[in-house]
Order: structure tokens, then C-alpha cells, then sequence
């Protein structure tokens, strides 16, 4: 899987748990640098989210220009998120995260990091993507108060 499988399985499970979600996909570092991968919205809720994935044992990339973006989207009321696909000790891991922790995230040198910092706000291996995982970060992202 890369990245980009990983953005269409989020868009598969979107259209099966909210059919009349609407799902735009941006990848323009030129024209909206830091702007989160994709924009998604349903039932009157629209949120933001960049997606990580990492199979080498490493902490993903955050770029300052996404954290620049985050921290003036939470400045204007904005709830954007990050959803990471992470390779921790042979076990896929998935890591839904708030976006007022992006700093933080963006320091890390190590998975410990995004583990025991509390920076995830919930984290699911793969068992529980496979049984209700997906439904659980789509409630939770589309929560009007966290």
C-alpha cells in the first residue's frame, strides 16, 4: 500500500458509510501549500485531513508549510486532522489525530513519539480497522465538538 492507496480506502469507506459525503482530493503544493490531502464533508460537516503513511519504522514527514496551515485553520475555528497509516514492530497501526497537535508531531524523531505523547487522539491496529475502525474515525471526525 503507499499513500495514495491509503487516501482511496478512506474514500471507499467514506461512500459506504456516508453515500452523499462529498470527497475532494487537493495535491497542489504550488497553489495551496500545506493544504491538507483532502477536503471532505457530509451532514452539514467538513473537515480536513492529511494523511501519513510510513512503512520504514520513521516518523512521516511534516512539511512546516502543513503545520503553518493547521495552526491558522484551528486559529479560524477549523477542525482538520491527521490520518496516518504507520509500520510499528511489524504491525500496521492507524493513527487518527487531531490537528492542534501537528507541532508536536512535526518534532518527532521517533513512532515513540506519536505513541506516547498522547498525541493521537485514538489509535487502532489493523483487527479493529477490519471491525469497526472506520466508522469509529468517521464519528468521531464528524463530531461539531471534540
Amino acid at each position: 500500500m503507499s499513500e495514495a492507496k491509503f487516501v482511496e480506502l478512506f474514500e471507499k469507506r467514506a461512500k459506504e458509510i456516508y453515500p452523499d459525503s462529498h470527497i475532494s482530493r487537493i495535491e497542489s503544493p504550488i497553489t495551496a501549500p500545506g493544504y491538507p490531502d483532502v477536503d471532505f464533508c457530509a451532514r452539514g460537516v467538513n473537515v480536513q485531513i492529511e494523511f501519513k503513511y510510513s512503512e520504514n519504522g520513521l516518523p512521516p514527514e511534516i512539511r512546516p508549510t502543513q503545520v503553518r496551515w493547521f495552526k491558522k485553520r484551528i486559529k479560524a475555528g477549523g477542525r482538520p486532522f491527521i490520518l496516518a497509516k504507520i509500520l510499528v514492530e511489524d504491525e500496521w497501526l492507524y493513527f487518527l489525530v487531531l490537528g492542534g497537535n501537528i507541532e508536536n508531531l512535526a518534532r518527532a524523531s521517533s513512532i515513540n513519539a506519536w505513541i506516547s505523547r498522547g498525541s493521537a487522539y485514538r489509535i487502532f491496529d489493523e483487527d479493529e480497522m477490519n471491525t469497526g475502525g472506520w466508522f469509529s474515525i468517521f464519528h468521531i471526525m464528524m463530531k461539531r465538538i471534540l
